[in-house]
């Protein structure tokens, strides 16, 4: 049964990565999303991105760690606490994380600058995907 769900974590492992290098394309284009499909473009891949980081830690809380977090930052800060992650990517995870509220709930206010800065924080991306793969490959 395990094997099954890490079958299906690295599976999303894979689709952030892919996420990640679209926020690093999106982010090259312009400083800001000036064109309007690159605007909704980087919103999108932005919310997915933070969506999939935390469904991730949620499975693997959820699957190895047996705690339950008492929000998406508190994910991170477990992953963090159980050294799953480094410090220095759980900082910017916990940053990418607590942009899902507004991406999700207010996303037709969000200014360019929030979605400038969560495809920054997507730079976490690849060091996160491989600190999970690490993660799943230790005996249990």
């Amino acid at each position: 049964m395990q094997e099954a769900k890490d079958v299906e974590i690295r599976q999303m492992l894979v689709y952030l990565d892919h996420l990640g290098d679209l926020g690093r394309q999106l982010n090259t284009l312009s400083p800001t999303p000036a064109a309007e499909i690159e605007w909704f473009a980087a919103k999108r891949v932005l919310q997915e991105s933070i969506d999939t980081v935390t469904e991730v830690a949620d499975r693997i809380c959820e699957g190895y760690l047996m705690r339950d977090p008492a929000d998406y930052a508190d994910m991170i800060t477990i992953l963090r606490q159980e050294k799953v992650i480094d410090p220095q990517i759980s900082t910017a995870l916990i940053a990418l994380v607590n942009l899902k509220t507004a991406i999700q709930r207010q996303y037709y206010s969000l200014t360019k600058e929030q979605v400038q800065q969560g495809l920054v924080l997507l730079n976490s991306v690849p060091q996160y995907t491989h600190a999970i793969r690490a993660f799943l490959e230790q005996p249990f």
